[in-house]
């Protein structure tokens, strides 16, 4: 079995390569999405950066989407 390589990435450990566009493998399980977006409200480029777990890749990829989706929509989220 081969070992997997990991790579420091945006403060994460992850797999070199994408398993989706925009979805990569976390060392200590779950995934990270990355994507970009403009902003409907501002005109401006916004960053998704976030972690999902207890899903597999396919799942954290539709999670991108629909956070993408709600930066181009201007959909107000609650600040944390």
């Amino acid at each position: 079995m081969e070992e997997t390589k990991w790579v420091e990435r945006w403060k994460y450990w992850i797999a070199p390569k994408p398993s989706r566009p925009g979805v990569w493998r976390l060392k200590g399980g779950g995934y990270l999405v990355r994507g970009r977006a403009t902003d409907f409200r501002t005109g401006r480029k916004r960053e998704i950066l976030r972690t999902v777990r207890d899903t597999d890749a396919a799942g954290a990829y539709k999670h991108l989407q629909a956070a993408l989706d709600e930066v181009r929509n201007g959909v107000e989220r609650p600040a944390f």
